[in-house]
């Protein structure tokens, strides 16, 4: 079984920030009994030496939130748009969230007098919220009213909060039911939390371990299509079935866990299928592109470049791409461009990467290169050495972004020279982007540059900005419709998009600044074309 090492210092896992995980050795409240820091109460520690282990990272942050309680402006700030009765519209209280979250992290930075880090970010975008009103742990101390008290948490997850009695009864309903949008995956909020629970457990389960990262070192003796055969919408009647996933590395995984079953598995799979969205989908879409012509699969060398990438995902992955080796017995040589202005390393030439025994064996060769910049200026600079791929994907592309109030030009602007060069030069295309689940308010990671929060449970880190973003399935429709408008001729909606990928992580993760909402890398697909 395969993993990477993280590098660097490794984040608290998510229920750090919800006091329930210890900020210095992440210990869970169910190994060891926690304490919130005496002077701000907004962090917890299993023992005096991890508190004091923590400390030199702390301090600074401790002593802003504590100067600023008695601060008649923050007060004032906090407890403006607070109501004493509940509220069961869920996006407008989402919304209220991400309100005071800015305004509250703003006051703290000018207190710092330097940007919050992205593990203080993080405490800031996954505290405690109830789940009626929004109040913190800090705006109950901040109001000392005898209404409220510390939050509780629901006694399932122990994911979601409530201030009082009566604000959990008016909405443990939302809570406990799934939603009815139609991105939604079948799963009541609270057993999500308990799915993300038990995911954070197994990635944390081995101290100083990295992120989770696995695929099979076994190669298929042929190509096998990957099903389903089109895109997919749940539909109330498929849910709880088999997955795609399941149907192809439960028996695999089974196997490098020396025959353990599928409830045990089924972490490492959600885990490993973060990394392997990536092969899986541009195998999905090659599939899709090609239709009933397989010489693809017979290809000498088979040429995918990979559009908006970033160091801290796709670069960092690089192994997993070799799934596609092994799912293509017939082709000897892959080829992986990475190009993206959020590469931020110097520019490679090709690199031919380690490969497993059997392909070492076999004389099959996995050459990497990648560029720090957009891909439309690659493509300008390598004038008439250019020669077109046999694929170019753009993994959560992020094309629909917008910049300052949602009319202004942002990053997602850069996107439409890139789909225009894609289709005059008849390269065959394919974007995704992330499924925000229930909330539709705003998303946190793309590769434009522009997430408000950096969520490194599966070691992804990603830049602070102001943009608000939904990629939910009417972004996807916008990104399709600006790939028309670039002129591509879309392949058919229910084939790439706009539409779920079969092939999108099922490793979900709550969404910062709310009650409610999760996203997910690449479970949309926004549209394929051939140029």
């Amino acid at each position: 079984m395969q993993s990477q090492v993280s590098m660097g210092s490794r984040m608290p896992p998510l229920t750090a920030a919800t006091y329930q995980s210890c900020a210095a050795c992440f210990k869970d409240d169910t190994q060891s009994p926690l304490s919130r820091c005496s002077k701000c109460q907004s962090i917890v520690y299993c023992s005096a030496a991890c508190q004091k282990t923590d400390w030199g990272k702390h301090k600074s942050l401790c002593k802003a939130i504590a100067s600023l309680v008695g601060d008649p402006l923050y007060r004032a700030s906090l407890l403006f748009t607070l109501d004493d009765s509940p509220s069961i519209d869920l996006q407008s209280t989402n919304e209220l969230c991400e309100t005071n979250t800015r305004i509250e992290m703003g006051m703290i930075e000018k207190v710092l007098k330097r940007p919050l880090s992205v593990k203080e970010r993080n405490m800031f975008g996954w505290q405690p919220r109830c789940i009626g009103c929004s109040r913190t742990d800090r705006v109950i101390r901040l109001e000392n009213s005898p209404l409220y008290s510390t939050l509780k948490s629901c006694p399932d997850c122990r994911l979601a909060f409530y201030c009082s009695e009566d604000h959990w009864n008016a909405v443990k309903h939302l809570h406990a039911q799934p939603s009815s949008a139609d991105n939604d995956v079948g799963l009541s909020q609270c057993e999500m939390n308990q799915q993300f629970r038990m995911d954070v457990r197994f990635q944390y389960s081995v101290p100083e371990a990295g992120p989770f990262q696995w695929a099979p070192e076994r190669t298929k003796k042929r190509w096998e299509r990957l099903g389903p055969q089109r895109g997919v919408e749940i539909k109330k009647e498929e849910q709880g079935k088999e997955t795609c996933w399941e149907e192809e590395f439960s028996r695999d995984l089974e196997e490098a866990m020396q025959g353990a079953r599928i409830p045990v598995v089924m972490p490492f799979l959600r885990a490993a299928s973060k990394g392997l969205s990536m092969p899986m989908t541009i195998l999905y879409a090659l599939q899709n592109l090609n239709g009933s012509d397989e010489s693809w699969t017979k290809k000498d060398t088979l040429v995918i470049h990979i559009l908006g990438a970033s160091f801290a995902t796709e670069v960092r992955s690089a192994q997993l791409f070799e799934e596609i080796l092994h799912r293509l017995p017939e082709v000897k040589t892959l080829r992986l461009l990475l190009v993206g202005p959020e590469i931020n390393a110097p520019d490679s030439k090709p690199v031919d990467m380690e490969t497993c025994p059997d392909c070492r064996r076999k004389g099959r060769k996995r050459i990497h290169q990648h560029h720090n910049m957009l891909y439309h200026d690659f493509v300008s600079r390598q004038s008439a050495r250019f020669e077109n791929p046999d694929l170019a994907i753009a993994f959560n592309s992020g094309a629909s972004a917008r910049g300052g109030n949602g009319t202004e030009p942002g990053p997602g602007d850069s996107w439409k020279e890139t789909m225009k060069l894609l289709v005059e030069r008849k390269i065959p295309g394919v974007f995704t982007h992330l499924d925000i689940i229930t909330k539709g308010v705003s998303c946190h990671l793309c590769h434009c540059g522009i997430s408000d929060f950096d969520y490194t449970f599966f070691d992804s880190t990603y830049a602070f900005g102001t943009e608000k973003k939904s990629f939910n399935k009417s972004e996807a429709l916008i990104e399709s419709q600006m790939l028309r408008e670039a002129g591509a001729t879309l392949f058919a909606q229910d084939q790439l998009g706009p539409c779920r990928n079969p092939w999108g992580t099922m490793s979900l993760i709550p969404e910062p600044n709310g009650v409610s909402g999760w996203y997910g890398e690449n479970m949309w697909l926004a549209g394929g074309f051939k140029g």
